[in-house]
Parts: C-alpha cells; sequence; structure tokens
C-alpha cells in the first residue's frame, strides 16, 4: 500500500511537470519601429509601393513570441508570402507570413532573441491599394500598426500618403507589374505579370536590367508562361488555364548576364515571365538589390520602366543598413590627424559604398552600412604622412549595442621629400633678334668649384639650368655665367651673378627651396654691333657731238631726304663715280643721281634721275653686307651740236703774171756778178717756191674770221692749215728750199730761167678753192703750231711788193756793178 503511495506521488509529479510545460504560452510582443519610408508614393492601379523600416525586439521577447503587423483597411500585401529573416551570421530570427486576406503579417520569432539580447532588423515588403476598397483615384493613408488594428494607432510610412491614381490613371498596370521574392540562399525570383487585360496586342517586347552589382540572372531559369490572369478570392490577380510556351520564344541574354530582352510579338492573352537572379557573394539580411523591367508594344509605350527596390519582395532581415563605422586618425605619438581621406570598400561586392574624411581631431563617421566585413582604404593620408595599409573591417567588429565598429589607424611620418628647383637668367642681345640656342652659360657650385650644368637660352632668352635637388636643410650657393663664345660683332656681358638656396624643412615632410635671384634679376646683356661696310655708287656719263672732258660735267647724289651727300665730276672715260659711301646699320637706304645743268654753249643736257637703292643686310655673323641695285638706264647721255660755219672766198684767183716781171728785171744782169747778185736774191725766190706749196689754204684767214665762235683771237690762215696737215706743210717747204740753189745755176748760165719760176707761181695760184673746203672743217681747233711766213697774194699788195723787190734788185745791182768799177 504504501508502495502504491509512492508510486501514485511520483505520478502526480511527473504529470504537473508535464502539465507546467504545457501552460507556457506565447506571448505576443511589441517592437520598436523607425526610419519608415515609403517608395513610391504615387502608384497607379495594381501598381506596388513599398514599405520599408527599422525595427527592435525587446529583451523580454523569447522563442515562439509573435508579432503582428495590419495594414489600414484600403491597402492589402501584394500577395500572399511566406519568408525567412535572417541574421547577419545567416541564422533565423524570425518566421514572416504575409496573409492577403486578413491583411496582416506575423513573425514568429526563434531562439535567436534567447540568445541576443539586442535583436534588431530591418523590414521590407511591398503592398498595393485594395482596388475593391478604393474604386477611384484618391490620396491613401499609409499607416502600419503592431499588435492592432485600430488606424489611429497606426505607425506612419514615410510621408504617410500614397497618391492612388486610380484603375484609369494609368490602364497600362493592368498589363504589366512585376515583384521578387527569396527563394533559396543569395537567390532571388522575379515574376513579371504581362496583359492582365487580355488586349489585343501587337510586337509586345519585355527587358530587364539588374542595377545591383555582383548578381547576375541564372541560365536555364527563365520560364514563359500564357493563360488567363482572373481575380482569386483573395483580389490578386491569378493566371490561369496556363501553358509552359517558352520553347517558343528566344530570351536575348547579355554577355554579362546583367540584361535581357525577349520578343513576345502579337498577344491576346496573359504571360507570366519568371526568371532567378543569384548574387556571387554573401547577401546580407536587409540589403537591397535593384531591377528594372520595362514593357512595351509597336510604336506605343505600354508599360513605364518600372523599379522594384528591396531585398525579397514581402520580407524583413534582422539587423540591416543600421550600422555605422567610426575611425580616430592618430600619428607615432599619439596626435589626432585631419584630412585624412579613405573609401570605404564592401567586400563581398566590391562596391565602394561611401568615404572618410578625418576631422581636427582626427575621427570621421559613416552610417548605413550592414553587418558586413568592409575594407577602409586610405587614398589621401595626412600632409607629411605616409598612407597606411588597407584596414579590414569584419562583422564581428560591429558593437551589438552601439551597432558602431571603431578602428584607430595610426599614420608613421613620411620622410622629408626632397626639395627641387630650377635656377633661371635671362638673356638679352641688342642690336639685333636673339637666336634659340645662341650663346652658353655655366652653372657652378660655387663651394665646390665644379661646374654643376651648362646651357643655351632658348628663343625667347630664358635660360633654364637642370633640376636641382636638395635632400637636406641648408644654404647652397652657386655661381652664374656666361662664356664667352667669341662670335664676330659680340661684346659679351662679363657679369657673374651669386646664387643661394635656402632649403629648410616644413616639419609636413617636405623640404622647401627658396632661391634669392630668379630669372628677372639674373640677367646677361650683351651687344650685337656688326663691321660697318661700304659701297660705292657710280653711273656713265656719255657726250655725242665732240670728244668728252676730264671733268667737264657735275653730278649730284642726294639722299631719300633729298639732301646732297655729294657732288662729283666725270672723267675723260666718262665715269662717274662717287665716294665711298659707309653703313652702320642693317637697313634700306634710296638715293637719287642727277646731272647739274651748268649752261655750257651748244650742249643739250639729260634730264635723267637714276634711283638707287642700297640694300645692307647684317649676315647674323657679325658683318653688314651692302647691295647695289641700279635702275636699267643709268646713263647721262649729253649733246654737242656743232655751230653753223658761212665761208667766202676772194682772194684767191688773182693773175700770178707778177711775177713774171720779177724774171724780167732779173734778166737785167748778165754779167758774172749778177751771178752773185742772184745768189742774193736766191731766198726770195725759194720763198715764192714755200707760198707755192703753202698756198693750199690761203683764204683761211678769211675762212677763221668767220667761224671763230670758241676762239675769236685765232686771225691767220696758218692755224687751220696746221690742224689738218703741218707736217705736210712743214716737208714742202723743206723740199723747196733746196731748189734755190740749182736755180742760182741757172740764172748765171741764162737768163730765162724766171720764166720757169713763173710758170711754178702760175701753177700754185690755182689751188685756193680746195683750200678754202679744208678751213670750214677745222677751224673750230686752235693753233698747235707758230704761225708760218707766207708770200703775198697776186693782187694789189702783190703789186707794191713786187715793185719793191725789184727795186732793191736794181740798186743790187748797181752797187755791184760800182764796186766792180772801182776795183778796175
Amino acid at each position: 500500500m504504501a508502495r502504491l503511495r509512492k508510486l501514485f506521488a511520483i505520478l502526480l509529479v511527473f504529470l504537473g511537470g508535464i502539465f507546467s510545460a504545457q501552460i507556457v504560452s506565447a506571448d505576443t510582443v511589441d517592437i520598436t519601429v523607425s526610419n519608415t519610408k515609403l517608395t513610391p508614393e504615387k502608384i497607379g492601379y495594381k501598381q506596388s509601393t513599398e514599405f520599408s523600416f527599422d525595427f527592435a525586439v525587446p529583451e523580454s521577447a523569447k522563442e515562439g513570441d509573435t508579432t503582428i503587423l495590419s495594414l489600414p483597411n484600403e491597402l492589402n500585401f501584394q500577395r500572399i508570402a511566406s519568408f525567412d529573416v535572417y541574421s547577419d551570421d545567416g541564422q533565423v530570427v524570425a518566421k514572416a507570413v504575409a496573409d492577403t486576406s486578413t491583411k496582416k503579417l506575423t513573425l514568429t520569432y526563434t531562439n535567436y532573441v534567447d540568445k541576443n539580447n539586442d535583436t534588431t532588423g530591418k523590414m521590407t515588403f511591398n503592398v498595393v491599394v485594395d482596388s475593391d476598397v478604393v474604386k477611384s483615384a484618391q490620396d491613401v493613408s499609409a499607416t502600419l500598426m503592431v499588435n492592432t488594428t485600430d488606424p489611429s494607432a497606426g505607425i506612419v510610412i514615410g510621408s504617410g500618403t500614397i497618391h492612388y491614381l486610380g484603375p484609369v490613371g494609368e490602364p497600362d498596370t493592368l498589363n504589366f507589374w512585376k515583384y521578387g521574392i527569396t527563394s533559396a540562399k543569395n537567390t532571388i525570383t522575379y515574376f513579371i505579370s504581362i496583359n492582365t487585360a487580355r488586349e489585343n496586342v501587337s510586337d509586345v517586347v519585355i527587358a530587364d536590367v539588374i542595377k545591383s552589382p555582383g548578381l547576375e540572372y541564372v541560365e536555364g531559369s527563365f520560364k514563359i508562361s500564357e493563360g488567363d490572369f482572373v481575380k482569386n478570392d483573395l483580389n490578386y490577380w491569378v493566371l490561369q488555364n496556363r501553358s509552359d510556351v517558352t520553347a517558343n520564344y528566344n530570351v536575348e541574354l547579355s554577355n554579362d548576364k546583367t540584361s535581357f530582352k525577349v520578343n513576345l510579338g502579337n498577344i491576346s492573352r496573359g504571360f507570366s515571365i519568371s526568371y532567378r537572379v543569384k548574387a556571387n557573394y554573401n547577401l546580407v539580411g536587409g540589403e537591397r538589390v535593384e531591377n528594372y523591367a520595362s514593357y512595351s508594344s509597336g510604336t506605343t509605350q505600354k508599360g513605364e520602366d518600372k523599379e522594384v527596390t528591396g531585398y525579397q519582395d514581402a520580407s524583413g532581415s534582422a539587423n540591416g543598413y543600421n550600422y555605422s563605422l567610426g575611425i580616430k586618425k592618430v600619428n607615432e605619438e599619439g596626435v589626432a590627424l585631419a584630412g585624412a581621406e579613405f573609401t570605404v570598400i564592401r567586400k563581398a561586392t566590391g562596391q565602394v559604398v561611401g568615404t572618410l574624411t578625418t576631422g581636427v581631431d582626427g575621427t570621421a563617421t559613416i552610417a548605413g552600412l550592414l553587418r558586413d566585413e568592409y575594407i577602409l582604404r586610405e587614398v589621401t593620408p595626412p600632409s607629411g604622412y605616409v598612407a597606411g595599409a588597407d584596414v579590414v573591417v569584419n562583422p564581428a567588429d560591429f558593437d551589438s549595442t552601439s551597432k558602431i565598429a571603431s578602428k584607430t589607424i595610426v599614420n608613421k611620418k613620411k620622410p622629408s621629400e626632397p626639395a627641387k628647383v630650377v635656377l633661371k637668367a635671362t638673356k638679352i642681345l641688342e642690336g639685333r633678334a636673339l637666336a634659340d640656342q645662341e650663346f652658353e652659360f655655366k652653372l657652378i657650385d660655387k663651394a665646390k668649384r665644379e661646374v654643376i650644368d651648362t646651357v643655351k637660352n632658348d628663343a625667347t632668352g630664358l635660360v633654364s639650368f637642370k633640376e636641382l635637388t636638395f635632400n637636406a636643410p641648408g644654404n647652397y650657393t652657386y655661381t652664374v655665367n656666361e662664356v664667352n663664345g667669341g662670335a664676330e660683332g659680340i661684346q659679351y656681358d662679363s657679369v657673374e651673378y651669386d646664387v643661394t638656396v635656402t632649403v629648410t624643412d616644413a616639419g609636413n615632410g617636405q623640404l622647401v627651396a627658396i632661391v634669392d635671384k630668379d630669372e628677372s634679376v639674373v640677367k646677361f646683356t650683351n651687344k650685337y654691333t656688326p663691321t660697318p661696310v661700304k659701297a660705292t655708287l657710280e653711273v656713265t656719263k656719255v657726250l655725242s657731238g665732240r670728244p668728252l672732258k676730264n671733268g667737264e660735267f657735275n653730278f649730284v647724289l642726294k639722299d631719300e631726304n633729298g639732301a646732297v651727300v655729294e657732288t662729283v665730276q666725270n672723267d675723260k672715260d666718262g665715269k662717274v663715280k662717287f665716294s665711298e659711301l659707309l653703313f652702320k646699320k642693317a637697313d634700306t637706304y634710296n638715293y637719287t643721281i642727277v646731272e647739274l645743268n651748268d649752261g655750257k654753249v651748244n650742249v643739250t643736257y639729260d634730264d635723267l634721275e637714276v634711283k638707287v637703292k642700297v640694300t645692307i643686310s647684317d649676315n647674323g655673323k657679325g658683318k653688314l653686307i651692302a647691295t647695289v641695285e641700279y635702275p636699267q638706264d643709268a646713263e647721262f647721255n649729253n649733246k654737242y651740236v656743232e655751230p653753223t660755219t658761212t665761208t667766202t672766198t676772194t682772194t684767191t684767183t688773182e693773175e700770178p703774171t707778177t711775177t713774171t716781171s720779177e724774171t724780167t728785171t732779173t734778166t737785167e744782169e748778165p754779167t758774172t756778178t749778177t751771178s752773185e747778185t742772184t745768189t742774193t736774191t736766191e731766198e726770195p725766190t725759194t720763198t715764192t717756191s714755200e707760198t707755192t706749196t703753202t698756198t693750199e689754204e690761203p683764204t683761211t684767214t678769211t675762212s677763221e674770221t668767220t667761224t671763230t665762235t670758241e676762239e675769236p683771237t685765232t686771225t691767220t690762215s696758218e692755224t687751220t692749215t696746221t690742224t689738218e696737215e703741218p707736217t705736210t706743210t712743214t716737208s714742202e717747204t723743206t723740199t723747196t728750199t733746196e731748189e734755190p740753189t740749182t736755180t742760182t745755176s741757172e740764172t748765171t748760165t741764162t737768163t730765162e730761167e724766171p720764166t720757169t719760176t713763173t710758170s711754178e707761181t702760175t701753177t700754185t695760184t690755182e689751188e685756193p678753192t680746195t683750200t678754202t673746203l679744208e678751213t670750214t672743217t677745222t677751224t673750230s681747233e686752235e693753233p698747235l703750231v707758230k704761225p708760218k711766213r707766207v708770200l703775198p697774194s697776186t693782187g694789189d699788195t702783190s703789186t707794191i711788193w713786187t715793185t719793191l723787190l725789184g727795186l732793191a734788185i736794181l740798186l743790187a745791182s748797181g752797187l755791184g756793178f760800182y764796186f766792180h768799177k772801182k776795183k778796175v
């Protein structure tokens, strides 16, 4: 009996334990909702909008507890859905079920909340306006109720208002919409519904693009179904009488598998296209994925591009985008460093999700991160410091309470960067243009007395030496001078400059160099003076009508301003040469040469002006070169015109018989004495013979008187005769002189010899006419020989001389006879 009582007691204890276990019931847990968003705010018929918000689960929550989220009567979930809410480490935080019939979403927590006291998350799901409740376009309240159905207790989502366009506002929404759900780990399945209105539509094209990085379409996952869209009891469009028509269409997938296009052609029934998108990294709970779809038909756009934002349609995730990362930048001594710039890279995708720049306290913070692995990459270190290596931030680095991961990053001081300078000088050349690379310059280390560099100027006169590098603070002095290259015409500048470079450490890792003299101070001025050049100007003088005389005409050289430079005369050969002109500068000089008209009688002057161009060029090597250019006509031509001459010959035809009487007188002395007398009188006879020869031009005197325009002093015929044939006349005279001796002999023997002489005289008087012609031609010349003695002409004057001669002979004969008698 006692044993039975004992067994009964044990049974009661056992049953009590069972009963007590069964009476532990699940509780409804209120969650805290914050940071709500509504995207988009404007939608059409059957078009969805996204509700997103952060939530926090109280520490009292335990496994099995629930939270019920209710929508207002005007809204509904896009579709019935069941999904898991994951933690950052892949653990299920809760299971969610969306019920379109009750418009409620129920969260049932797992034992994750028992193990973690600070459970938080982010919820994202799509809702639509209930067309059975809202029949026309109007604004609808966007609220969410937690564990209640009282609209007044609802939590406002985003702006709190959805602008509903109604069934007529966007009729294309009847024909096209899209949603996605999480179907597997890191995988999202999307559904596109087309032509719910069952219209006859032509050339229907569906296109889709993945915008989020690190995701791509899964080949072979595309499925195209055809059927009829009808609303079920839950007011949701369902494709009934469906058939798989995938094989009838070609899905054009891009090479990178991030976009596709399919041409459905002409349709009259509804279509549904489903496909999967997979991430090539581990998606984090609450991570949003962006995807765009478009629908067009023919030339009319039937569906606008539509963005579907949010990871998992009607889904939630714990510990979503609500984490922050903070850094502090210090040097090796712990001093805060400002100005450090970092990029924050999500390791899973390689995507830069943000940047950080430290402030004066060395800190910077970025928010809105997932609890995931990140890389901090320093892109710009603080001035004077070396950029640090990449810093990895792990999920475990994020604090569960503050949700902040903190990193202190130490920078090492950057070794002082060397200072670099380029010493410069300026080259100036006076007198002509400076040429590139014309002059040479040296840079000398004054302390070491070493030539550091040798360079030449450029065309602008800039002289730049090679870059100098300084690795330590100090003063560095250099000497700059110009090399005397000995170029012709160049006077070199012998100045030397000492240039000092002062190098200091700025304390920021950079040495600083300051130059005390720049190119505005270091100047070298050379002077270019080319050797002057001389040029001689010449022209030619020609005189027609008579020979040109030396120095006869005057010529003037004038400069381009008309000023007289020089006046010169021609030489006997007609050359007119001016003195050398000296030129000291390269230029063009113009001169004019004219002849002075000094009014010479019977001369016609040439009024020619000779324009002479003298070009002085510089060969650039210290020498000037003269080039003289004359016009085609550089010859002055004057003309001399002989004046008209009138010749009168009247005395050359006199009778020559007078000489015969002379002979008669001679015959009166037959004696020997007469022979001696004859010897004495032989000289006149000889003269007569001279007259015979010379009387070729006896009338020259008359002619000369007529033509003495230039030499009026010439009054004798001898002057003219000498010019033409002076030698011949003299020769005849000489020859005739020998005749008297013979004549004397003849006179002694016979008294008839004079008759012969008379005959000679008669012949002589026949020549005057010819002589007159010669006189006319030569009267312009002055006599070059002394006048010759001539016998008188036959005429009145000749008779007197003949009479006197006869008397002289008679007297001589009488005296001879007297002395002869006396001797006897």
